[in-house]
């Protein structure tokens, strides 16, 4: 039963777990973003009516995938217009002088503001800052390669190839190299 519940909780599916017997222990429970946990001796129409309020709370508090999916979005407010980018519309995220492009699958968006400023609202596991003027979403990066002495850069699934700066490096490398995530070329 609990490994049900696993795979339904890693893909964000609500459930209610009923026991007839011997339930598990709450901290098991509660491992599973558990709402609620109670061991009673309940007869048939309490569980009835227990699963209908369940049912109807599903309609009303947002499910962790939605939750999950709003995280995935960047918003951004230029000339009191807020716009909201989703994580898989970035191809990159570059500086340009004293303004910030978000380079999208088709368009570029500008705004001021900076880059750091801008890495500090997205998720860390989701984008990695390769240069003092690059932030590049990590499922984007099909290639890490050499290009001359202390020089590497990233190649990514649009074609466009990055400079890797010197200090982002040792970031870079612990977060890719050896891992099976597209070719690395050292």
């Amino acid at each position: 039963m609990l490994q049900l519940a696993e795979v339904l909780n890693s893909r964000d599916i609500p459930f209610m777990m009923v026991f007839a017997q011997m339930p598990p222990t709450a901290e098991a429970v509660f491992r599973f973003s558990a709402r609620e946990y109670a061991i009673l001796q309940v007869p048939g129409e309490e569980i009835r009516e227990s699963v209908a309020r369940f049912i109807r709370s599903l309609g009303r508090t947002p499910t962790v995938a939605a939750q999950r999916q709003k995280r995935r979005q960047l918003r951004v407010k230029y000339r009191n217009i807020e716009r909201i980018i989703g994580y898989d519309d970035i191809v990159a995220i570059s500086v340009s002088g004293d303004y910030v492009e978000i380079l999208q699958r088709s368009s570029v968006f500008v705004l001021r503001d900076t880059i750091s400023r801008i890495e500090a609202r997205l998720d860390p596991l989701e984008f990695i800052r390769i240069h003092r003027s690059y932030l590049v979403p990590c499922d984007r990066i099909v290639q890490i390669e050499v290009a001359g002495p202390k020089m590497r850069n990233v190649r990514l699934n649009s074609g466009n190839c990055l400079p890797i700066g010197r200090t982002y490096w040792p970031r870079v490398k612990a977060r890719f190299l050896g891992s099976h995530h597209g070719a690395i070329v050292i």
